[in-house]
């Protein structure tokens, strides 16, 4: 039983690796003006987030 579950975390590990993208990074004006250039990929964006009670703001930097 140990083996198999074993096997099968390698074997997840492997296809992880295989498939595995390295993030885009992007500017976050450039992904609200154009979401489609970004849909379904990984991305990496740098930010102020300011969270009131009401509200919640994402800002460039």
């Amino acid at each position: 039983m140990f083996r198999a579950i074993l096997l099968a975390i390698v074997l997840q590990a492997t296809a992880y690796a295989q498939n595995h993208q390295e993030p885009v990074t992007a500017n976050l004006c450039e992904v609200v003006a154009s979401p489609a250039a970004y849909n379904k990929k990984m991305m990496s964006v740098e930010g102020i987030l300011l969270s009131s009670k009401h509200s919640l703001a994402l800002y460039n930097l």
